[in-house]
């Protein structure tokens, strides 16, 4: 199956800040359960006429109490996201590109960065959850609003 483009071309994406680490005794493995893990996720976009469109995406995740072993993570990302198209592209459909795919696209390059600096803990690699971005959306902004 040929797949077609979108229109939105990811430009960068950069690591803004990060603090890893982990609460817990080192050989604990078995004893960690990131499903009780606290997720926090948050992002703002930013859309200038004619300029890029910038995604900032923060990930804060804990432990469900301050004594349970756990990874400790607070990483902000940057995505800079750019147009391509030889035609106007309908402004609806940029929106839903972005709150989509874009989002989408923000947030799994922030998952494969946790999974990668949290591979050296010695409690192990974390794996950051997925999640629908629409929910994500709809939870910042209402029913179907955005900024």
């Amino acid at each position: 199956m040929i797949v077609p483009q979108s229109e939105l071309k990811l430009a960068k994406f950069d690591i803004l800040s990060a603090e890893i680490g982990f609460i817990g005794a080192v050989n604990i493995e078995d004893e960690i359960d990131p499903s009780t893990y606290v997720v926090d996720l948050d992002f703002d976009i930013t859309v200038e006429e004619g300029g890029p469109i910038v995604i900032v995406t923060t990930v804060d995740v804990s432990g469900p109490n301050a004594e349970s072993p756990c990874h400790v993570l607070h990483v902000v990302g940057g995505s800079v996201f750019e147009i391509e198209s030889d035609d106007e592209v309908d402004s609806e459909i940029m929106d839903h590109h972005i709150q989509n795919t874009g989002l989408a696209a923000a947030f799994h390059n922030m998952r494969g960065f946790i999974l990668n600096a949290t591979s050296y803990l010695p409690i192990g690699a974390y794996t950051l959850p997925l999640f629908p971005t629409h929910q994500l959306m709809n939870m910042k902004y209402g029913n179907g609003a955005s900024e």
